[in-house]
């Protein structure tokens, strides 16, 4: 039944993905001589399904989750540079309690930025560097931090997400990038690739995670083309996911965001 409720899932969301951009001549693009930013886009929160499930995944990780939110201390091993993840990235939340959710996410928000820390999108970004660098990209170079999500003003857990979703689909359609990009950190012929990532689910057993890139002329802010794709894994039980440090969720969330990547940069013209 829940792989049944799985591929119904991605179906829909690949149907309501934003209409891509037309591929454009990347392999002409990248001929050596441009050298490309990667910028990671603020990423939604982990949600956690069915709520039941909740203070098994707190307790795996040992987080309180039995009233309200927690924050995740998973951590990368010495020396990984993956750090604290960031609490904003794996908010538990209990029936109800939206509004603390909201509360903790604005309280932890600056930690998207923390040096060392394990930042979704950021992973996204490296990997995407490492597969730029294969194809003949010049240079590559990651962008420090996160950029926050154009018109995302509330960052509650809510039923639907739609409030983290909605402007999340929103940026990823528009024609033009919402971030200002210039001399030194972009100079004539560099490009933008922006990196994001949608549905970021863990649901009974099953992780789901969407990835997005955008490459952008940092000169005009236009999009040159987009790239995406949606799949899933079943990592376990919550004691087997998230125990560890988290590290059967992390190795999962590297595997399909590898794989993503891959297919996101192969329909924006880069085999």
């Amino acid at each position: 039944m829940r792989s049944r409720q799985v591929l119904a899932w991605i179906a829909s969301t690949l149907m309501t993905l934003p209409t891509l951009a037309a591929p454009v001549d990347l392999k002409g693009i990248l001929d050596g001589s441009r050298h490309v930013l990667i910028v990671s886009v603020e990423p939604p929160p982990l949600t956690i399904s069915p709520p039941g499930i909740v203070n098994q995944v707190a307790q795996a990780a040992g987080v309180e989750g039995s009233n309200g939110t927690s924050s995740s201390p998973i951590v990368g091993p010495a020396g990984s540079g993956m750090g604290t993840i960031s609490a904003i990235t794996m908010i538990l939340t209990t029936p109800g309690a939206a509004r603390a959710a909201g509360q903790v996410a604005n309280r932890v928000e600056s930690t998207v930025s923390e040096e060392g820390a394990w930042i979704p999108t950021r992973v996204v970004a490296a990997l995407a560097a490492a597969e730029l660098e294969k194809r003949g990209a010049a240079s590559v170079r990651i962008r420090d931090g996160v950029q926050p999500i154009p018109e995302l003003t509330d960052r509650s857990m809510t039923m639907s997400m739609h409030n983290w979703y909605g402007p999340l689909d929103r940026y990823f359609r528009a024609s033009k990038s919402p971030y200002v990009y210039a001399a030194p950190e972009t100079n004539s012929g560099d490009l933008v690739l922006e990196a994001s990532i949608g549905n970021y689910e863990y649901a009974g057993g099953t992780f789901i995670l969407a990835v997005r890139l955008k490459l952008v002329d940092p000169a005009t802010g236009n999009v040159l083309s987009k790239g995406a794709g949606v799949s899933y894994r079943n990592i376990g039980k919550p004691a087997e996911a998230f125990s560890n440090q988290g590290e059967r969720f992390k190795n999962a969330f590297a595997a399909l965001a590898q794989e993503l990547v891959e297919k996101s940069l192969r329909k924006m013209g880069l085999p």
